[in-house]
């Protein structure tokens, strides 16, 4: 099995420009040390009249996302994303293909 990781998070739609700026940094740095590391960016409006959007990051790369690598992740989360939004809780979940 080869893992996939996928991790979301609510923003206020405030923040999302800013926030969706800093996903792309981490992202892009995270490319630069994983050659062959897939990294996307998904979004998803919250229901109507929210003050929320709800970002979803995606890693999938050709030997599976490591532990290792699953820990650079969140390192790297923490410098690029806290900042924006102080107690930020991002959901983390491991997917593989059946």
């Amino acid at each position: 099995m080869k893992p996939e990781l996928y991790i979301y998070w609510r923003v206020p739609s405030a923040q999302l420009p800013l926030a969706l700026k800093a996903a792309q940094r981490l992202q892009s740095a995270l490319q630069n040390r994983y050659g062959g590391l897939i990294a996307r960016l998904l979004l998803r409006a919250d229901a109507d009249g929210s003050a929320h959007a709800t970002v979803m990051e995606v890693y999938t790369h050709p030997a599976g996302v490591s532990g290792g690598m699953q820990r650079d992740i969140e390192v790297l989360a923490a410098e690029h994303l806290t900042a924006l939004a102080p107690g930020l809780q991002r959901h983390v979940e491991t997917f593989g293909p059946v």
